[in-house]
């Protein structure tokens, strides 16, 4: 990748990215190289890229954006703005819900290795409003529900994001609704 050396009097106060549900951030973790890195300016003026989920009807997926301080810490408010259907302006009839990633410090077991000791993200923690700590990355899991009712189709809405001074930015959220339907009872 590439790096730029900005002073610290004009590095912007925030940063994120969005990671995939399935990856573990943890406490140094770095956007990959190429990946969509963006700062404060953007989320302010809603010009992030957009979050995007491909889900089926009656599904529920996560997606993670990632927020790193670029000071000593940065009080957030969360909130989702409506999803709407891109075409029609019918609301979403599913659930999104809001969980600040939380960790847990782990120790190295005597019966077997493990990959990583230390700080550990796992549990979801269901918060509106978070502190990111300066270089500690503060991951925010959406987690979205569709119903079997919800129609295909894509709809749009945000993550609103509100600094403790008031000023607030926009993370674009969309979602992709597919004609399949996850069964409510599985065989297995």
């Amino acid at each position: 990748g590439s790096f730029n050396v900005v002073p610290p009097d004009s590095r912007e106060s925030l940063a994120a990215w969005y990671e995939p549900a399935t990856e573990k951030v943890l406490h140094r973790h770095r956007p990959a190289a190429g990946g969509s890195y963006f700062g404060w300016s953007r989320i302010a003026a809603g010009e992030a890229p957009v979050m995007s989920l491909d889900m089926a009807r009656n599904e529920e997926e996560g997606a993670q954006v990632v927020f790193l301080a670029r000071v000593d810490s940065v009080a957030l408010q969360l909130a989702v703005e409506p999803l709407r259907h891109q075409e029609s302006g019918v609301g979403f009839s599913g659930s999104v819900r809001i969980y600040q990633v939380g960790y847990v410090n782990t120790r190295k077991p005597d019966e077997y290795p493990v990959e990583h000791v230390g700080w550990w993200p796992d549990p979801l923690l269901a918060t509106d409003s978070l502190t990111a700590l300066g270089s500690e990355c503060a991951p925010v899991w959406l987690s979205v529900r569709t119903g079997p009712e919800t129609d295909p189709g894509v709809y749009v809405g945000g993550l609103r994001v509100v600094l403790a001074s008031g000023v607030s930015g926009r993370l674009p959220v969309e979602v992709r609704v597919h004609a399949a339907q996850v069964p409510r009872e599985h065989t297995v």
